[in-house]
């Protein structure tokens, strides 16, 4: 039975490796995705279409009001939930393949 914890590639321990991971995808992914959601969020909030008529017309009312940095608006909270949501299912991942389809640790 092996009793050394599991190392991932670099020498990380399979956590620090999982959390990294994690936190490089999800800056990326959110830095990608960011501005098109803050967008979506603005038009749902205006449901009579006041103030954002469209996919063009929001992004531009965005970017006079406060300039890029207004599409990056919760920028912080998305990479946290994007982070937790794939350190998680990672984890549960490496817990309940085993268990599921009964394969022993070595073999992992």
């Amino acid at each position: 039975m092996n009793t050394h914890p599991p190392q991932a590639r670099g020498g990380f321990d399979l956590n620090t490796s999982l959390a990294l991971s994690s936190l490089g995808s999800a800056f990326t992914a959110g830095f990608l995705t960011h501005p098109l959601d803050t967008i979506k969020t603005c038009m749902q909030g205006d449901c009579a279409q006041e103030k954002f008529k469209g996919i063009r017309a929001t992004r531009d009312v965005l970017l006079k009001e406060g300039g890029w940095g207004s599409m990056y608006r919760g920028f912080g909270l998305r990479v946290g939930l994007i982070t937790t949501s794939f350190f998680l299912i990672n984890k549960f991942k490496l817990l309940l393949v085993p268990v599921m389809f009964n394969i022993e640790e070595e073999e992992c």
